[in-house]
């Protein structure tokens, strides 16, 4: 993964299919698993707001056979992002999160701190 600010407030990303999927599956997780009472509180968003993100992102990766995605993304929905990879990391039992996401926490985990660092180096 790459990143580069282009504003003050927006970053590109090269992400690559499996890291997309990756952000995808921490946006539905986060979703299914937080009440709706408690969705704002932990992730700092509204739950359509997160939603919309998803379906935005899922659009641009449906059907299509690349390997890699150029997308931009501005400072808030990089931190919704970065809230549901939290959040389906928090919420989800070790084996359930395999399961559900095909991944590994260790590699969630993994992909939530390259974002922050690729952040932190974009500017």
């Amino acid at each position: 993964m790459k990143a580069a600010s282009l504003h003050t407030d927006r970053f590109s990303f090269e992400l690559s299919a499996l890291e997309l999927r990756m952000i995808l599956a921490g946006l539905r997780e986060a979703d299914q698993e937080l009440e709706d009472w408690e969705f704002q509180a932990r992730t700092g968003f509204e739950r359509n707001s997160m939603r919309a993100l998803h379906e935005a992102i899922f659009k641009k990766e449906k059907w299509r056979q690349v390997y890699s995605y150029n997308l931009e993304f501005s400072a808030e929905e990089v931190r919704m992002i970065l809230a549901g990879l939290r959040e389906a990391d928090r919420t989800l039992e070790g084996w359930e999160l395999q399961t559900r996401t095909t991944f590994e926490r260790s590699s969630l985990r993994a992909f939530h701190d390259d974002i922050l660092a690729a952040l932190n180096r974009a500017g």
